[in-house]
């Protein structure tokens, strides 16, 4: 049952007592809120949404935790994500009791970010919290009403790079690499280049995976989950020919930290500005529909679930459409 007193500041106070649920408190500036909050509360309790078993979950903190655990845990993106996560909790909303939380909560949230990181971080970390108190609400039986993430604008997705590979950048990177004391760098790099694979991917890649004698490599831990089978050009299986291979165990023994320094290094010793190592698989990609291949076999190597995302590289079809127009012309009698 709920009871609503004012206060000596002028102040709302609800606080609701239930057999079914841990007791609850909140304070509010109008008595309407007050009494809206209690009878939606109430709802809730009786539809079963919120139960004593929940009371440790009391704020955004704790959700956050138990779905890092729950979750985020049985991902095969685990490490990003619960990287991500533990960035969000350093933030002050997370100290906040998910009773209490707001759509002003969080356009706080989003503004600061935003202020620190790019819009594309801001809307995975603002789409983590939503999903985050969803399954609370839904499956952990947390006291939540409307998800408060539904009412905020998030900011609009960077507009995607389209870094390529300047002329003569890729023979300099090419000897940097080779001259590289690590063994795995230039390797890593080539094959960057002709398989349009993500770092993680390469990073992940197992001997057994590999068909030296088909040319033919099974990607299994991808971006989205699904595992694919991608052709490695003459070029690659005689890099990886080179390699010193077991029976077992990953091709590339190093880390994305390693790699990172490593390239961040290269760039600047050859003086070469502005390219990441995640623009090889635009160079490679884009390499691809220069060798004529469809949409849809570019997006079968290089995993694109959404065909959309290769939009950007149309203007290189067109061109090429362009070249068969002028080659294959037609001669009327």
């Amino acid at each position: 049952m709920a009871t609503i007193d004012k206060r000596s500041n002028g102040r709302w106070r609800v606080r609701i007592r239930n057999r079914r649920a841990p007791a609850l408190s909140k304070t509010f500036t109008r008595k309407a809120d007050a009494m809206k909050w209690a009878r939606d509360t109430e709802i809730l309790i009786e539809q079963g949404h919120f139960t004593q078993s929940d009371v440790q979950l009391k704020t955004l903190k704790d959700i956050l935790v138990r779905y890092r655990n729950d979750i985020t845990s049985k991902k095969r993106g685990r490490d990003a994500e619960d990287y991500r996560i533990k960035k969000m909790m350093k933030h002050s909303i997370c100290l906040k009791e998910i009773t209490v939380l707001s759509s002003t909560h969080f356009a706080y949230y989003r503004d600061e970010r935003l202020k620190q990181v790019s819009p594309t971080t801001v809307r995975k970390e603002c789409a983590l919290f939503s999903h985050a108190l969803n399954v609370a609400k839904n499956e952990w039986g947390c006291l939540i009403g409307n998800n408060p993430l539904s009412m905020i604008k998030l900011p609009t997705n960077n507009p995607s790079r389209t870094r390529r590979l300047l002329q003569g950048e890729y023979e300099v990177l090419k000897l940097a690499c080779k001259q590289n004391p690590n063994p795995w760098f230039y390797p890593l790099f080539i094959l960057a280049i002709e398989t349009g694979m993500r770092r993680s991917e390469l990073l992940n890649i197992e001997w057994q995976s590999i068909n030296i004698n088909n040319s033919l490599c099974r990607v299994l831990y991808t971006k989205n989950g699904e595992e694919r089978i991608i052709p490695l050009s003459a070029k690659a299986i005689d890099v990886l020919k080179q390699l010193p291979r077991a029976i077992k165990g990953k091709v590339f023994p190093i880390n994305k930290t390693t790699v990172r320094s490593l390239w961040e290094r290269t760039c600047k010793k050859t003086n070469i500005k502005g390219l990441r190592f995640h623009d090889l698989r635009h160079e490679a990609t884009s390499r691809l529909f220069e060798k004529g291949l469809s949409i849809m076999e570019v997006a079968s190597i290089t995993g694109h679930k959404d065909i959309r995302m290769l939009r950007t590289y149309t203007h290189l079809q067109t061109n090429n459409l362009v070249k068969k127009l002028d080659t294959e012309s037609i001669e009327y009698i």
